[in-house]
């Protein structure tokens, strides 16, 4: 967990839920599998977080912690996502330098690697954080991160919200929501796969034909 200092996010209340129980059973199954699979490999994870509510969704943004738009939308606040860290103690950090390029601690790096390895070798239906902004970097900046492949076509349609500092606000602007749905699209690009350019391009024209309407 990081270590609370002041901030303009808003006053520290951090305290997602570790419990297993608050996850989705569609992704805690296969979670607490790959679990079970790390620790019989000698190099086992512990959850470090798994539920939370949109407010700490958006603490969690405002901090750089998470990169989600609408907090409505998270693998976290929707019961798909969680944090996991290696639960040998010497394992710091992600175990790359801050740009990602070079290995500054083996025992965290070999944990996280592992992580991905069997990820991608069997299980088809998670998605690694350690994806997340991979470019250029060994692996991506969220390697603790394992969340249910294509959550968001599972999630109901709760409207539109984002983040003011750390606290979640619903969007009920005509506009606002069409620039809202641009920023989803692009959010959940992976789980819409190819129409993710239509939808990017749709909504983004309505933004602009909604906008002019209301300028009138």
């Amino acid at each position: 967990m990081p270590v609370a200092q002041p901030s303009s996010c808003g006053p520290y209340n951090w305290s997602p839920s570790k419990s297993m129980d608050t996850l989705d059973p569609r992704f805690r199954r296969p979670l607490e599998r790959l679990l079970s699979r790390m620790a019989s490999s000698g190099l086992p994870f512990r959850v470090r977080g798994t539920r939370r509510t949109m407010d700490e969704q958006c603490y969690a943004k405002c901090r750089g912690w998470s990169q989600i738009s609408d907090p409505s939308r998270g693998a976290h606040t929707a019961g798909f996502g969680a944090d996991l860290s290696p639960a040998d103690p010497r394992a710091k950090g992600t175990g790359l330098s801050p740009d990602g390029k070079t290995v500054t601690n083996t025992v965290a790096y070999t944990h996280y690697a592992a992580l991905g390895s069997v990820i991608a070798a069997e299980f088809p239906e998670l998605r690694w954080g350690g994806t997340f902004g991979s470019r250029g970097r060994i692996y991506g900046w969220d390697p603790g991160h394992v969340e249910l492949r294509g959550y968001t076509r599972l999630l109901p349609d709760r409207g539109y919200w984002r983040c003011e500092g750390g606290r979640a606000v619903e969007i009920t602007d005509t506009a606002e929501k069409a620039k809202a749905a641009v920023e989803r699209a692009v959010d959940e690009g992976d789980a819409r796969g190819g129409g993710v350019l239509f939808l990017v391009l749709g909504a983004a024209g309505l933004w602009f034909l909604t906008r002019k309407r209301t300028r009138r």
